[in-house]
C-alpha cells in the first residue's frame, strides 16, 4: 500500500487513466479534426490552384500551431477535471474516496497527474501523426522538424497551465456550475479588466491607438487570441516557458493545501464564497461603473472642460450605486454605506481629473529624436490624385528619417477620427517606437498632403524605404506554380483596371521584376511626384516569419508614369493578353 505521506498513487492513477480513454479517443479525434483534416482540405486546393501560400497556412495546421487547438484543449481541460473530481458533487461520494487509506493531497496531486496525462497522449498521438504527414509531403521549408517539436512543447505547457487553473477553480468548487463560473472568472477577470482599461484610455486619449490584444502583456496570459495574431514560436521564449512551468506548480500547491483544508465536504457555494461574493460585487460595479460613465462622456464630448469633468463624475457615480444597489437587492442600501459610498466618490474623482486633465501631459508627449533608434509609421505608401492610400507599416532607422517623422509627430493635429473622408486633404498616420510597439500603443495624428508630401521627399530616395516600398527581395514566384504575376492595367480615373498574368514563364516574370527593379530605385520623388500609376504588380510577398517559416501575402506594387522601360514591357504584355482573348 502507498505511504500515507507519498503524493502520488499509482493504483488510483492507472484506474483513472483507464475509466478516460472514451473521453481521450473523443478527444483525440476533434484534435484531428482541427488540425489534420484541415491541412489536407487545404493542400489538395492547394494543388489545384498552386497558391503557394496556402502551403504556408497547412504547415501551420500541422504543427498544432493554430487557435482552435487552443481552444479545443480548454474545452477538454474543464471535462478532465470534471471527470477527475466528479465525486466532489456527490456527498456518497465523496465520503467514499475520503475513507480511502491515503491523504487528500496525495488524492488530488494523482487525480491531477492522470487527467494531464489523459489530455498529453491525445496531443502527442495527433502530433505524430502530422509530423509523419509534415516528412512525407515535404513541409519542412515552412515548418521544419525542429520548429515543430519546439511548438509541440509549446501547447503541452500551454495545456499544462490551462488545465491546472481549471483544476485549481476545482478544489474550491462543489459542482458543476460553480466550476465553470469559477473558471470563466479566473480567465475574463484580464480580458475584461483589459478592454476596459484600453477603452478608456482611448477614449481619453485621442492622440493614442491602443491594440487591445497588448501583445506584451498577453505573453503572460497564454490565451487563444495571442497564438492566432502571433507566431506561436515568437512567443514561445525561455521566459515565458518557465513561467508555463512555475505557475502550475504554484496552483498545484495551493490547490492541495485548499482541498485539504475544506471544512464541507459539500456545499452549493465556493471556498470562501463571501469573500469573492463581495470581490465580484465592487469589481463587477467598478468596471462597469467607468465603462458605462466613458461611454455617456463620450457621447457629451464638450469642448467646455468642466461640463465633461461633471458630466463624467456624475455617470460614473450614479451608475455605480445603482449596480450596487442591485446586488444588494434594495434600492434603500444606494447609499447606505456612506463611508465607503464616499471613498468611492473620492477614487472616482481622482481617476476622472487624472484623465480630463491630462496630469501626466500624456497627449503631448513626443519621443526624443536623439534617444530614438527606430521608428514605425503605419502611413500610404503611393499616392494617386492628391489622395494616398494602400497604407502599410514601415519602420525607419536612419537619422534624418527619424527626425523628419518627429517633426511631423510635432507639426500634426490630433487625429479623433480612425475613418478619414476622401475629400479631407489630409494624411492619417499611426506612429510607435520600438519601446510602445511591443506593447501596441501607437500615436496617431493626422497631416496635410503638403507636410506629408515633404516627409516623402526626405525618405522617398532613402534605400530603407524603397526596400519596404516595392519589396523585391520578399517577392516570390514558384518554379513550378501556376500563379506568377497578377498585374492590373489601370485604365483611367473611373474607368477601372483590367487584370492579365504572367504564369509559368520565368524569363516573362524576371524581365518585369528586373526592369521595374532598376527603374523604381533610380527614380527621384520629383520624378513621380503628382504622376499617375499605370500598371499595378500584384505578387506572392514574403512579409514575415512565423512558426519559423514564413506568412505568404499579396503585394501590391505601382508603377509609374515616368517608368518608361517597365511601361513598355508592360504594355507589351498586355497587348498579348488582348490578342489572345480575341
Amino acid at each position: 500500500m502507498t505511504h500515507q505521506k507519498s503524493l502520488f498513487n499509482k493504483n488510483l492513477f492507472f484506474e483513472d487513466l483507464k475509466q478516460n480513454k472514451h473521453i481521450m479517443i473523443l478527444y483525440t479525434i476533434f484534435l484531428l479534426l482541427a488540425t489534420t483534416l484541415p491541412a489536407m482540405i487545404m493542400y489538395n486546393s492547394y494543388l489545384e490552384s498552386r497558391h503557394f501560400y496556402m502551403l504556408s497556412d497547412v504547415a501551420e495546421m500541422l504543427s498544432m500551431a493554430n487557435p482552435f487547438v487552443t481552444i479545443i484543449n480548454t474545452a477538454a481541460a474543464v471535462i478532465f477535471v470534471i471527470l477527475q473530481f466528479g465525486y466532489l458533487y456527490k456527498t456518497n461520494s465523496v465520503i467514499f474516496y475520503h475513507s480511502m487509506p491515503i491523504t487528500r493531497k496525495n488524492m488530488l496531486v494523482t487525480k491531477f497527474l492522470a487527467g494531464f496525462f489523459a489530455m498529453i497522449i491525445p496531443i502527442l498521438f495527433t502530433f505524430m501523426v502530422n509530423l509523419s504527414l509534415n516528412v512525407i509531403i515535404g513541409f519542412q521549408f515552412w515548418v521544419s522538424v525542429a520548429n515543430m517539436f519546439k511548438i509541440i512543447a509549446a501547447v503541452l505547457l500551454t495545456t499544462l497551465f490551462t488545465y491546472s487553473v481549471v483544476m485549481f477553480a476545482q478544489s474550491f468548487c462543489s459542482n458543476v456550475f460553480a466550476l465553470i463560473i469559477a473558471v470563466m472568472f479566473i480567465f475574463l477577470l484580464y480580458p475584461v479588466t483589459k478592454v476596459v482599461a484600453v477603452g478608456t484610455f482611448i477614449a481619453y486619449m485621442p492622440t493614442y491607438y491602443v491594440n487591445l490584444t497588448l501583445p506584451l502583456a498577453d505573453y503572460f496570459y497564454p490565451m487563444w487570441i495571442t497564438f492566432s495574431k502571433t507566431g506561436l514560436l515568437k512567443i514561445f521564449t525561455p521566459s515565458f516557458a518557465i513561467y508555463l512551468v512555475i505557475m502550475p506548480i504554484i496552483l498545484v500547491s495551493l490547490s492541495a493545501i485548499i482541498y485539504s483544508k475544506r471544512k464541507s465536504e459539500n456545499t452549493n457555494k465556493f471556498f470562501a464564497f463571501d469573500i469573492v461574493n463581495k470581490f465580484l460585487k465592487y469589481y463587477i460595479t467598478i468596471c462597469l461603473g467607468i465603462g458605462f460613465g466613458t461611454l455617456i462622456r463620450a457621447n457629451v464630448n464638450s469642448m467646455n472642460i468642466i461640463i465633461n469633468f461633471v458630466v463624467h463624475t456624475m455617470a460614473i457615480v450614479v451608475i455605480f450605486s445603482i449596480l450596487q444597489a442591485i446586488f444588494e437587492k434594495n434600492i434603500k442600501n444606494m447609499f447606505a454605506n456612506k463611508k465607503m459610498m464616499l471613498l468611492v466618490i473620492i477614487c472616482i474623482l481622482v481617476f476622472v481629473t487624472i484623465v480630463e486633465v491630462d496630469i501626466f501631459k500624456i497627449d503631448k508627449m513626443v519621443p526624443d529624436a536623439d534617444k530614438t533608434n527606430e521608428i514605425y509609421i503605419d502611413m500610404p505608401v503611393f499616392s494617386r490624385n492628391d489622395y494616398y492610400y494602400s497604407s502599410d507599416e514601415l519602420k525607419f532607422s536612419e537619422r534624418k528619417s527619424i527626425e523628419g517623422a518627429i517633426n511631423l509627430m510635432k507639426t500634426g493635429k490630433i487625429s479623433k477620427d480612425r475613418y478619414p473622408s476622401r475629400d479631407e486633404k489630409v494624411v492619417y498616420l499611426n506612429f510607435s517606437t520600438s519601446k510602445y510597439q511591443k506593447w501596441g500603443i501607437k500615436r496617431r495624428i493626422f497631416v496635410s498632403n503638403e507636410e506629408f508630401d515633404k516627409f516623402l521627399e526626405l525618405v522617398f530616395d532613402t534605400k530603407e524605404y524603397k526596400d519596404q516600398l516595392y519589396g523585391f527581395d520578399n517577392i516570390y514566384i514558384p518554379e513550378n506554380g501556376k500563379y506568377g504575376l497578377h498585374i492590373a492595367h489601370v485604365k483611367g480615373e473611373n474607368v477601372g483596371s483590367e487584370y492579365f498574368y504572367i504564369r509559368n514563364e520565368k524569363e516573362k516574370t524576371n524581365l518585369v521584376i528586373n526592369t521595374l527593379k532598376e527603374e523604381a530605385y533610380s527614380a527621384k520623388y520629383s520624378d513621380i511626384r503628382g504622376e499617375k500609376t499605370t500598371y499595378f504588380i500584384e505578387c506572392e510577398y514574403r512579409k514575415d516569419e512565423k512558426n519559423g517559416g514564413y506568412r505568404y501575402n499579396y503585394r501590391q506594387i505601382p508603377v509609374f508614369e515616368s517608368f518608361e522601360k517597365t511601361n513598355e514591357v508592360l504594355d507589351m504584355f498586355y497587348n498579348e493578353h488582348k490578342e489572345n482573348i480575341q
